[in-house]
């Protein structure tokens, strides 16, 4: 994926899918709507060029093309996840391994 700058600390990460990366400094950065598990592998790369760690995942919504590889971020890098209070009533299965937000 190719890193494309946006505006101040803004960008995205264009590939099969877009990608926005919030930099937060020189080495760490948000993602928002990380997309599906298939572009792990590109987003990461993309990362490791750019000397960046995410730290947190915002999800737009709980589609699977959004945040299905939220929990992979999470576990590897510990990165916080954050997706709308109005999406906490979903089914458990549709969270797909995303925390328990409702007692955090």
């Amino acid at each position: 994926m190719k890193r494309i700058h946006v505006k101040g600390n803004t960008w995205v990460l264009e590939g099969p899918q877009l990608v926005g990366l919030y930099q937060i400094d020189e080495s760490t950065c948000l993602l928002l709507d990380p997309g599906s598990t298939k572009l792990q592998g590109e987003i990461e790369a993309a990362l490791a060029q750019a000397g960046l760690t995410p730290v947190g995942v915002l999800c737009t919504h709980m589609h699977y093309d959004h945040h299905e590889s939220t929990r992979y971020f999470r576990e590897t890098y510990g990165a916080q996840t954050c997706l709308p209070q109005l999406e906490e009533f979903l089914p458990e299965e549709a969270l797909t391994g995303l925390p328990d937000i409702r007692t955090a």
